[in-house]
C-alpha cells in the first residue's frame, strides 16, 4: 500500500497554478546576484491516514505553509525560466518537524531530521524550464526511529493509524521534549545564483585584539578552477531605515583560487574603531563581500549583517566589550511569534529592565533574531533537547543527532550579535537520576566549542554537568547554570533563594567564591570561579499566603484573587528581595520565572532589575529601643558607564 501511496503522489498530479511569494525570507545574509523566492501561500495537503485510505491527492485540501502543523504529504508547483535552470539552485528549509523527504518532479532529493533548525538541497541541473513539482513528505515527533538514516518513505513501514513503526524500542534520538506541532513550520525558499557564488561567510569581532576576521566559502559548480579576487567592505547600516551606507569604513582584499567545488578564503585585519554592539544601544553594519575575476568583471556578491561585539568568561564574570555584563533574563516568551508581536514583547521586558531573552526549549524563527539584533536585546540560545523525554541516552545515534542539530542552529545564527550565549538542553541531568550522561554533554560541548569559540556555553538547570550519582564530578563547561526551586532554610541556608535575607545575614557570604565547598546537606558545590547564573527561580510553586506572609504580614491575605491583590504585591516585593540578593553575590544572570508575563509584577521587576540601585542588605533586621541599629547600603551599578553617586541622611 505504501508504496502504491508514494507512486500516486509523483504520477497523480493537479492542476495548481503557481504560487505568489506570500512571506518574506529574513536572515543575516543576502546574494545580490541571486533569487529568493518564496514558495509560501497556499499548498495541496492530505494527512497520513487519508492517504492510506486513499492514495492521491484526489481529497487534497489547500493549506497554508509555512505554519500548518500537520503530518502528511504537501504538494506545489513553481515554475522557472530557461535561464534559471542553467544556473545554482538549491532548496532552502527553515524548519520542518520532525522528519521530511522531499520529491522534486517525482525524484527524491533528499532527506531531513529535526525539528527547529534550517537545511538546504542542491537541485542544480535537477529543474525543468517550465512547470516543476514540489512534494514534501512530512512525518512528526511521533514517528522518531532507532535508526542512523533519515525518514524514507519507501522503507518505512506504517501502522493503521498513518504512525510510523517504531524500530528498536520507544526511546527518542532526537531533543523535543516540549515540540512544537510537526509539519512544515518555517518558510521554504528557492535560492537562484551564478554557479560561481559565495556559499556562506562567517565574520568573527575581537575587541580585545581590535580584530575583524571573514571565513568566505566559495563554490565553484563551473567545470574549471577559477582565479579570482575577493574584496570586504564594511559599510554602517542605519537601523531606523533598513539601509547601508555608501562610503566602507572598513575594506580588505585578497586573490584566491577557486578550485573546482568547495574553497575557504580566510580575510582579516585590524579594526581599531568600530561601533560596539550593546544591549539597549546596538550598532549594525554590512559587510559587501564581492568577488571579481581577472578581468574585473564582478562574478558575485554577497551582503552580511552583524555587529562588533565580543563575550567570553573571567573568572565569575561574564565580560561583554570589556566591561562585566549581568544578565537580567525573560525566560518563557514566544520566538515564533509575528513581526509587530515581537517587537512589542521586547518593548514591554526592556522597560521592566531586562537585558536579555531566553526562547525557552524555543530555537526561534530568524525574524526573532533579526529584530533583536535592532532593538539591542541579547539572547540566549536553547536547544529544543528538554526535560521529561524517554531519549535514547544509550545510544551513539542520539549524541550524534544532537550535535548535528546543534551545529545547523550554530550555523544559521553564526552572526547574529544579539546571540551571546549557548544552552546546550534544559534541566535533562536534573530530571535523570542514575544516568551517567554529564560526560556525553560535556564531551559535544567540546565540539561545539570548536565550531563557535566566540561564545559561552552553558546548559540550563544542569549546573556543572554532574550527573544524579553519588560519586559524580563536576565538569569545566563554561557558565554554571542552576535553577534553585528547591530550597529553604532548613534545607540549604547557603542558597536562601526562597529566603534570601538569611543569605545577606551570612555576612561571610558575599559572592559565590565564599560559599563554602560543600552545603548544610553535604552537597558538593560547583567551581566558585566561574560565573554562577541562575536560570530559572521564583515562587511558582510556593505563592500562598501563609508563606509570603513572613515578610508582607497581613497584607499577603487581601484579595487573594485580584490582579493587584496583597498577594501579587507580596510575591512582587520578594522578588525584588531575591534579585538583589543575587545581586549582591555577584551572580552572573538571573531569570525569575514566569514573573515577566504578570503585569502586575512589572514594578518589581524594573526595582530589582534597575541597573544601577542602592538597597539595604540588613533590612529585615529587628533591634529594641535604646539599641544602634547598624545598616550596610549596598550600590550596585550594572549598567554599561561610570555613574557619579551622593549619599544623604
Amino acid at each position: 500500500m505504501l508504496r502504491t501511496i508514494i507512486a500516486t503522489l509523483l504520477i497523480l498530479l493537479c492542476g495548481v497554478p503557481p504560487l505568489s511569494a506570500a512571506d518574506v525570507w529574513d536572515a543575516t545574509t543576502l546574494d545580490v546576484q541571486g533569487e529568493l523566492i518564496s514558495l509560501g501561500g497556499l499548498w495541496e495537503f492530505v494527512p497520513w491516514d487519508r492517504l492510506d485510505k486513499a492514495p492521491g491527492f484526489e481529497t487534497a485540501e489547500m493549506v497554508q505553509v509555512p505554519r500548518t502543523e500537520r503530518e502528511g504529504a504537501y504538494r506545489t508547483r513553481f515554475s522557472l525560466t530557461k535561464e534559471q535552470t542553467q544556473q545554482w539552485a538549491g532548496l532552502h528549509f527553515d524548519a520542518v518537524a520532525f522528519r521530511c523527504s522531499v520529491f522534486l518532479n517525482g525524484n527524491l532529493i533528499g532527506t531531513h531530521a529535526g525539528g527547529m533548525t534550517p537545511f538546504e538541497m542542491d537541485i542544480t541541473n535537477q529543474c525543468r524550464d517550465g512547470s516543476n513539482e514540489l512534494v514534501v513528505l512530512v512525518l512528526g515527533a511521533k514517528g522518531r526511529m532507532l535508526s542512523e538514516e533519515a525518514y524514507n518513505p519507501a522503507t518505512l513501514g506504517f501502522n493503521e493509524r498513518g504512525q510510523a513503526v517504531v524500530d528498536g524500542g520507544d526511546k527518542a534520538v532526537m531533543g523535543g521534549g516540549t515540540f512544537p506541532g510537526d509539519g512544515i513550520r518555517q518558510g521554504i525558499f528557492l535560492r537562484i545564483a551564478p554557479l560561481l557564488r559565495i556559499g556562506d561567510a562567517t565574520l568573527v569581532t575581537s575587541f580585545r585584539e581590535k580584530l575583524l576576521s571573514a571565513k568566505i566559502v566559495i563554490e565553484n559548480h563551473t567545470d574549471n578552477d577559477a582565479s579570482m579576487l575577493t574584496r570586504m567592505d564594511i559599510l554602517p547600516y542605519d537601523i531606523p531605515s533598513k539601509t547601508m551606507g555608501d562610503v566602507p569604513v572598513w575594506s580588505k582584499s585578497g586573490q584566491f583560487q577557486a578550485r573546482k567545488g568547495t574553497s575557504v578564503q580566510e580575510i582579516s585585519g585590524t579594526w581599531t574603531d568600530p561601533q560596539l554592539w550593546m544591549p539597549g544601544d546596538p550598532h549594525l553594519y554590512v559587510a559587501r563581500i564581492r568577488v571579481f575575476n581577472t578581468s574585473g568583471q564582478l562574478l558575485n556578491e554577497r551582503h552580511v549583517r552583524f555587529g562588533f561585539r565580543e563575550v567570553w568568561v573571567d573568572g565569575p564574570r561574564i565580560m561583554l566589550n570589556g566591561l562585566p555584563f549581568r544578565a537580567f533574563v525573560h525566560g518563557t516568551l514566544d520566538a515564533e511569534a509575528s513581526a509587530d508581536v515581537t517587537r512589542a514583547l521586547f518593548m514591554q521586558v526592556m522597560a521592566s529592565g531586562i537585558n536579555m531573552v531566553r526562547p525557552h526549549t524555543r530555537p526561534p524563527v530568524p525574524e526573532f533574531t533579526r529584530i533583536a539584533d535592532e532593538m539591542g536585546v541579547a539572547i540566549i540560545a536553547e536547544s529544543e533537547l528538554c526535560f521529561n523525554v524517554n531519549y535514547a541516552y544509550e545510544q551513539p545515534i542520539f549524541w550524534s543527532n544532537f550535535e548535528r542539530l546543534y551545529l545547523e542552529r550554530i550555523a544559521r545564527d553564526k552572526n547574529h550579535p544579539s546571540i551571546l550565549l549557548w544552552s546546550l538542553a534544559n534541566e535533562v541531568i536534573i530530571t535523570s537520576p542514575g544516568a551517567r550522561i554529564g560526560q556525553h554533554f560535556f564531551d559535544s560541548f567540546l565540539k561545539l566549542r570548536q565550531v563557535d569559540p566566540t561564545r559561552p556555553f552553558m546548559q540550563e538547570g544542569d549546573g556543572d554537568l554532574r550527573d544524579m550519582l553519588p560519586d559524580s564530578k563536576g565538569l569545566p563547561i563554561d557558565i554554571i547554570n542552576l535553577h534553585p526551586y528547591d530550597v529553604s532554610p532548613r534545607k540549604n541556608p547557603l542558597w536562601a533563594t526562597e529566603f534570601p535575607p538569611v543569605a545577606w545575614a551570612l555576612t561571610d557570604v558575599k559572592t559565590p567564591a565564599d560559599i563554602p565547598a560543600t552545603n548544610k546537606s553535604g552537597t558538593v558545590m560547583p567551581d566558585r570561579n566561574r560565573p554562577w547564573f541562575m536560570g530559572e527561580f521564583g515562587f511558582a510553586g510556593v505563592a500562598y499566603p501563609d508563606f509570603l506572609s513572613f515578610w508582607t504580614g497581613a497584607d499577603a491575605y487581601r484579595d487573594l484573587f485580584g490582579s493587584a491583590s496583597g498577594l501579587v504585591r507580596s510575591l512582587g516585593e520578594l522578588t525584588t528581595i531575591q534579585l538583589q540578593a543575587f545581586r549582591d553575590m555577584n551572580m552572573a544572570g538571573m531569570d525569575p520565572w514566569d514573573m515577566p508575563e504578570r503585569p502586575a509584577l512589572a514594578p518589581f521587576l524594573k526595582r530589582g532589575f534597575e541597573p544601577v540601585t542602592t538597597f539595604t542588605r540588613d533590612m529585615y533586621a529587628h533591634w529594641s529601643s535604646g539599641e544602634t541599629a547598624n545598616r550596610q547600603v549596598v550600590t550596585l551599578n550594572d549598567s554599561f558607564e561610570e555613574k557619579q553617586l551622593y549619599t544623604a541622611s
